[in-house]
């Protein structure tokens, strides 16, 4: 009779495939992962960007001695913003030839109401205008919009 001890040919070919398996099952969720984080990164990124336009704009829009804003080695004519527009101002971040971001500026009244006390009346849409950053990554087709009334000075 034969020796049964020992493994088989084919005990030995079934570990090694499901060894395959489960290796090949992880090096897919470590890449995913990978491309996740790099996908978020420019998420964050382009949110950052808008949100820190946003803000300048807020800080420039509203005084009358500011007519240019300086942002990313661009400059922005805020007299622009303050009228209505219908072409969108383009800004690239960085402000380079390799443009990670396309940022569309858009101004446009707000519909605001008016509001009455006693004898006055205040148009809101003489001193808030609808300001809308949209950021999109180039080579993506997942834009970021980011929308506030900020308080500026008439022009007029």
């Amino acid at each position: 009779m034969a020796n049964q001890r020992g493994v088989t040919l084919i005990e030995v070919l079934g570990s090694v495939a499901l060894l395959a398996v489960a290796v090949l099952t992880i090096t897919y969720a470590l890449q995913q992962t990978s491309v996740f984080s790099r996908d978020n990164d420019g998420i964050d990124r382009s949110v950052q960007v808008t949100r820190t336009i946003m803000e300048e704009l807020r800080g420039h829009l509203g005084e009358p001695t500011s007519r240019t804003l300086e942002l990313y080695g661009q400059t922005i004519d805020l007299d622009l913003l303050r009228i209505n527009t219908t072409a969108p101002l383009l800004l690239y971040y960085p402000g380079t030839t390799e443009a990670e971001l396309t940022l569309s500026i858009v101004s446009a009244d707000g519909h605001l109401p008016s509001i009455s006390a006693g004898d006055d009346t205040l148009d809101l849409d003489s001193s808030f205008k609808l300001i809308t950053i949209t950021s999109e990554a180039q080579g993506k087709q997942r834009p970021y919009t980011l929308e506030a009334y900020l308080e500026y000075w008439s022009i007029d």
